[in-house]
């Protein structure tokens, strides 16, 4: 393929560099797909990169990809796999003191959220307060978007922040929430709630249907090294077809928060 596809990523440019190599390898050795990185400092830059038609594809985060389906800038093309499974939770970690922690403790405490685009970062976790009748701008005595899971937990562990809201997965067949690394060693969980769809390729509606579907067979058919840079950094194993209603337990979260208690996982 002579003109390289235009691939947004919401990542540092020089940290994910080795992951953005790592995939685009794989790509071009399997269907000679070439990848051309934009990497983007936001969730809504990513958003706004991919309906400006800056980009052909993007690695997009759940509420981004819905906004854009919504929108009809595109469609998914790849779920990605992590653990076993396509979805993941949102969990609320808190700096560990010498009382013991749950949400009651909230009270006055500085919270940092992700973005407003983050599902588990921000949208989940506050959906879930709001079903136990506690509004996030009352709970808080400030609110912080720190822009990424990472500054989420380099905060809480620096104790810029009380509360953090990150993501956490569960390995199929299993129960135990595997968190984030970086994760403070004075974090404690106090609760988990999903599940939620997870991250998708999102292709834009301007590409070509021989080019998506190349592109699409290239993922799923797409051998991820466990201790290489793209699991490292993306904490994914594998691509899969996305499901039909993917995006559907999102929605219900959505539109449904509190007419029924969220799952919830106990805290370690």
């Amino acid at each position: 393929m002579s003109t390289p596809i235009r691939f947004a990523m919401f990542a540092d440019a020089v940290e994910a560099r080795p992951a953005f190599d790592e995939l685009a390898s794989g790509l071009r050795d399997s269907a000679a797909l070439a990848l051309e990185p934009i990497f983007v400092s936001s969730y809504a830059g990513l958003a706004q990169t991919l309906e400006a038609g800056a980009c052909d594809a993007a690695w997009s985060p759940p509420m981004v990809a819905q906004g854009l389906l919504a929108s009809a800038t595109g469609r998914p093309i790849a779920a990605v796999g992590r653990g076993g499974r396509t979805t993941y939770y949102a969990v609320l970690l808190a700096r560990c003191g010498a009382g013991p922690v749950g949400v009651h403790t909230f009270s006055g405490a500085h919270v940092g959220w992700v973005s407003k685009l983050s599902a588990a970062g921000y949208v989940i976790p506050s959906l879930y307060l709001r079903s136990l009748g506690l509004e996030p701008d009352e709970l808080f005595s400030k609110q912080s978007f720190l822009g990424s899971h990472d500054r989420v937990l380099r905060a809480l562990d620096d104790g810029e922040i009380d509360v953090g809201a990150t993501y956490a997965t569960v390995a199929r067949g299993g129960r135990a929430l595997s968190l984030p690394e970086g994760t403070p060693a004075n974090a404690k969980l106090v609760t988990a709630a999903g599940p939620i769809p997870g991250d998708v390729i999102f292709a834009a509606a301007h590409m070509s249907l021989a080019v998506r579907e190349a592109l699409r067979g290239a993922f799923l058919a797409l051998q991820i090294r466990d201790d290489g840079p793209l699991s490292r950094l993306m904490n994914v194993d594998r691509f899969e077809v996305p499901a039909l209603d993917h995006f559907e337990t999102l929605r219900r979260w959505q539109v449904r928060a509190v007419e029924s208690e969220p799952r919830i996982l106990a805290a370690r």
